[in-house]
């Protein structure tokens, strides 16, 4: 950023798409999971023509959830 110098990504060989599609966890929307929340955190990562943001849901034991993005 304080030089102004463009970065070039080294794209290798990524993950196997089927591999990761079977590690997802399916959500219905609005759904919140049966331990206890007790604190709710959002991030937001600023695009150059939108916004991505993401509540999180969090758990006494540092346990956390995505509950909306």
């Amino acid at each position: 950023l304080k030089l102004g110098v463009a970065y070039e990504a080294d794209i290798g060989e990524g993950p196997d798409v089927d591999v990761v599609t079977a590690l997802a966890e399916v959500w219905k929307p609005g759904a919140i999971p049966a331990k206890r929340i007790v604190l709710l955190t959002a991030g937001v990562d600023v695009q150059q023509t939108w916004l991505a943001v993401q509540i999180v849901g969090w758990s006494e034991g540092d346990e956390a959830w995505t509950l909306a993005w």
